[in-house]
């Protein structure tokens, strides 16, 4: 795909997410697909292995923190060949009521005409004081220790 189809399909993803449609992102993704979180926190890492994969292992421990999901809206969308880089500011709610309003940088990396990777830049410090340590919030997953 051409770097303008590219950032047509993450304009259309992002579109369809503000709307709580995951339809279209679901069926964007590469069958290896990993999300990448950076940096040196402790939510960072790689979980890879595929839409199923990555959602056992991190999207539904991160979610079990939430009572609104996160939605983040594009301030940019900027494309060259298969990569995709979208700007913008995440905005959820906490299991506690809290707000969680995170900037972010995603960048989609493509293959085969499919996003291959998701990788993020957050300011970790924030996510870690409002939804705790990673290690922590998965313990209370595995736990069914959640709100």
């Amino acid at each position: 795909m051409a770097a303008a189809d590219n950032k047509a399909l993450i304009t259309a993803i992002f579109d369809d997410l503000a709307r709580g449609d995951s339809r279209r992102f679901a069926a964007a993704l590469h069958p290896d697909f990993a999300w990448v979180v950076t940096g040196s926190s402790s939510w960072s890492g790689r979980h890879g292995g595929g839409l199923r994969a990555v959602s056992e292992a991190f999207l539904k421990p991160l979610n079990s923190r939430l009572s609104q999901a996160i939605r983040t809206t594009p301030s940019r969308i900027s494309a060259d060949g298969g990569v995709v880089i979208v700007e913008g500011k995440g905005a959820g709610v906490t299991t506690e009521g809290a707000p969680y309003e995170n900037d972010y940088c995603l960048i989609y990396v493509f293959k085969d005409g499919q996003i291959a990777e998701q990788i993020e830049y957050m300011d970790s410090a924030y996510c870690e004081a409002v939804l705790g340590k990673w290690d922590d919030v998965l313990a209370a997953y595995k736990a069914g220790d959640v709100a």
